[in-house]
């Protein structure tokens, strides 16, 4: 194995401190992945890896305000939830969001009650 100079360490450390992922890093400096996955391991143990996939719609803040809501009668479920968040901030997210939420947070649906319909009695 070809060790790599000091300059392309140096380099790769710079560019995972401003937050670049494995593979950029890689695209920019011509150099494996596995090489600057090993020098980020080496130098900087700490740093958070990049989990991918797609950015959460609700942030830590407004899943507190979705149980907030809930917690205190302001909505039943996740459909009011949903619309209350879309109503006052800026939130738009789907209902599976807000649900998905609620279930972090140990909330669990609850059943309905069956209503009878009672027709006109004789």
């Amino acid at each position: 194995m070809r060790r790599i100079s000091e300059d392309t360490r140096n380099s790769i450390l710079a560019l995972i401190d401003k937050g670049l992922s494995l593979r950029e890093v890689e695209a920019r400096l011509g150099v494996s992945c596995a090489t600057v996955s090993r020098v980020r391991a080496e130098a900087r143990p700490d740093v958070q890896k990049s989990r991918g996939g797609r950015p959460a719609k609700l942030t830590p803040k407004d899943k507190r305000k979705v149980v907030r809501m809930v917690t205190s009668g302001k909505a039943g479920n996740a459909v009011q939830a949903t619309r209350q968040l879309k109503e006052s901030e800026t939130v738009d997210c789907s209902i599976h969001s807000v649900h998905r939420a609620l279930k972090e947070a140990g909330w669990k649906a609850s059943p309905r009650e069956k209503t009878t319909a009672t027709f006109g009695e004789a």
